[in-house]
């Protein structure tokens, strides 16, 4: 699905389409956290990499190197 994409420009859309819009509406959710939002990282993840659901989420944290979704939904409810 994502064969023409180099990993820094799959980075720019991850951050420009799907991260811009968590944080956009952090405010609404305070401090509570989703664990929708977990699900949505990983899959981003996975989809890059290609492998379906096996693959272990800690590897792909350290491959990846994104901070968590909670860290920058809570940068932004301070933010605001």
């Amino acid at each position: 699905m994502f064969e023409g994409f180099t990993f820094n420009v799959y980075i720019h859309l991850y951050r420009t389409l799907v991260l811009l819009i968590i944080c956009y509406s952090a405010g609404v959710w305070g401090q509570k956290e989703s664990p929708g939002l977990h699900q949505v990282e990983n899959q981003a993840m996975r989809d890059f990499v290609g492998l379906g659901r096996n693959p272990p989420i800690c590897a792909l944290d350290g491959d990846f190197g994104w901070g968590a979704v909670a860290i920058y939904t809570k940068c932004e409810v301070v933010k605001l």
